[in-house]
């Protein structure tokens, strides 16, 4: 009589369980379109994060490219009157043809490397193209350090 209690007991347990854990096949159905369209408001919400994100993203780099380049022409500029003011001084000493010749030839190399630089900066015009930006911004960086040695270099060379 235990045993038929016990099993009673257990197989009504197990009904209640099996009852509550089935529910309703509407509520089912009704709790899965709720998940859906949160899913669908969530995915939106997202578009729209992803929209703004990118807006941001090309105003900062039309805003970043334009001081770049205008702290850039500046930079071009005072390279193009340092090589002027070189040429000026050096036509002022006493020097042999050849010796001038071989200055301006250096100053003239200088001067077209700056004049390149200065036509590759103009060429870039589409900053929204981030990683396109990057590139450019980093050799273009390299370039005008290496301008900027050699220019400090030849300086230095002909105070000697």
């Amino acid at each position: 009589m235990k045993t038929i209690k016990i099993t009673s007991a257990l197989v009504t347990f197990a009904l209640c369980i099996t009852m509550i854990a089935c529910g309703s096949p509407e509520k089912k159905v009704e709790k899965a379109e709720d998940n859906v369209e949160e899913a669908k408001e969530d995915v939106q919400e997202a578009k729209e994060d992803l929209n703004e994100a990118k807006q941001n993203a090309r105003q900062d780099s039309v805003s970043e490219y334009t001081k770049y380049k205008a702290d850039a022409e500046e930079q071009l500029i005072k390279n193009e009157q340092k090589l002027a003011e070189l040429w000026a001084k050096k036509l002022k000493e006493d020097i042999t043809k050849a010796q001038r010749n071989s200055y301006k030839a250096s100053i003239d190399g200088l001067d077209k490397r700056n004049k390149e630089l200065k036509a590759k900066l103009t060429r870039q015009d589409d900053p929204a193209r981030r990683t396109q930006w990057q590139n450019f911004k980093a050799e273009f960086d390299r370039d005008m350090d290496e301008l900027d040695k050699s220019i400090k270099d030849f300086i230095k060379d002909n105070k000697r």
